[in-house]
Parts: structure tokens; C-alpha cells; sequence
């Protein structure tokens, strides 16, 4: 399963760079994302929007983390109805030195720990990949929103 928070993720032109400190990288995303088996119903969700990336470095020049950000709009449809939603997931994320996400704000569309893929607004621990690992904030199921 790849949630919108990875797909956005590795939305990023090619990982964290190592430049001169920081680099800033602006970039339009334009993507859809099938998520069959999520639900008890198949789903696809288009991503649009734009998303600026800052890679903080040291003095040698490697990275020591990064922070994403942008206004991104995904509208999920259920591939049987053709019912849509549409949620703004402005999120900004967190990296560490190696560009793994370590860190979410804002709102999301992800997973839980536990499976549930949610839309979550608040500030969030997470693993590698953007799954919530703690939340303080709102967790909503996006399955429950879309039945």
C-alpha cells in the first residue's frame, strides 16, 4: 500500500541534495495514485498541486535534513460509484539527514500504525514511509468519509 503522504514524498525530484546551504526546489505535481483494497471498495485519488522543497545542510555541504511543503489538493473517486471527495492536504513533512520523513504537520491523507488510512490534521510522528506512528490532532477515516 502507498499512501498520498509517500506518494508525495517520493514526489521529491530526486532525494534530499547535498548543496550548497539550503537549496530551495519548487515543483508542480499532477498525479494519480490507485488504491485498489484500501477499503472495501477500490480507489483513485489525483493529486494536483505545487510543492516547494528547502534541504538544510552543514558547512561540507550534506544534508542534515529537509522540509516539504506546498498546497496540494487530492481528490479520491470510488472506482465503483464514481463518488468523489476532495481534500486540501497541505501537510508539510519533516526529513532527516538521509530523506527519510520523520515528521508531519498540517493535514494529511496517510495510514495509521493500525491500517486505517486517514485523512489527519495535527502534528504527527511518523516512520520512513508517512505512516502515523503518534497523532495529536484529528484522525478521520477515509473509508468511513467515502462509503
Amino acid at each position: 500500500m502507498v499512501a498520498v503522504a509517500l506518494a508525495t514524498a517520493t514526489l521529491v525530484p530526486s532525494g534530499i541534495a547535498g548543496a550548497a546551504p539550503p537549496q530551495r526546489d519548487r515543483f508542480p505535481v499532477d498525479t494519480v495514485i490507485p488504491f485498489p483494497g484500501v477499503c472495501a471498495f477500490d480507489m483513485t485519488a489525483h493529486v494536483l498541486g505545487k510543492n516547494h522543497l528547502i534541504t538544510f545542510v552543514d558547512a561540507d555541504g550534506n544534508p542534515t535534513g529537509g522540509f516539504l511543503s506546498g498546497q496540494l489538493f487530492v481528490t479520491f473517486t470510488r472506482d465503483d460509484t464514481g463518488a468523489t471527495r476532495t481534500f486540501t492536504i497541505s501537510g508539510p513533512t519533516f526529513f532527516d539527514e538521509n530523506g527519510n520523513i520523520v515528521r508531519g504537520t498540517g493535514r494529511w491523507a496517510t495510514f495509521t500504525v493500525d491500517g486505517s488510512f486517514v485523512i489527519a490534521s495535527g502534528n504527527f510522528v511518523m516512520d520512513a514511509v508517512g505512516t502515523i506512528l503518534e497523532a495529536k490532532g484529528n484522525l478521520r477515516d477515509l473509508c468511513e468519509l467515502m462509503a
